[in-house]
């Protein structure tokens, strides 16, 4: 589980957001802006097992090393279920942004060295 922003320093792990996004309605909320960093002592598999922002507006930028300015490596929003995203960094930088309107239930993620 995880709040808005953090940093992990794991070879495996899960993290969803909100909080308690699999065992309830709960939804993030508007005019969100979230940062967290994985790194790991080899690269990164990510798994997005279930993805639910709003298509338009809310999303969630996947990169490849542990800051903003990282090479990006997946833009995702709307509905998306297994989602494989690969680093070739020891390092994953994520940003969660929601704009003023609509909210969703956000996402249910686990990632694994390769």
């Amino acid at each position: 589980e995880s709040g808005c922003n953090g940093l992990t320093n794991n070879d495996y792990g899960m993290m969803t957001y909100p909080a308690r996004i699999i065992t309830s309605n709960v939804t993030y909320t508007n005019n969100e802006s979230c940062t967290w960093v994985i790194s790991s002592s080899r690269p990164l598999q990510i798994n997005f097992h279930r993805i639910s922002t709003e298509e338009c507006c809310d999303f969630l930028f996947v990169r490849d090393g542990n800051t903003s300015k990282s090479d990006i490596l997946a833009i995702l929003r709307g509905n998306m279920s297994d989602t494989l995203v690969n680093t070739t960094s020891n390092s994953a930088h994520l940003q969660f942004t929601s704009d003023f309107s609509n909210v969703q239930r956000g996402f249910w993620m686990y990632w694994k060295v390769v």
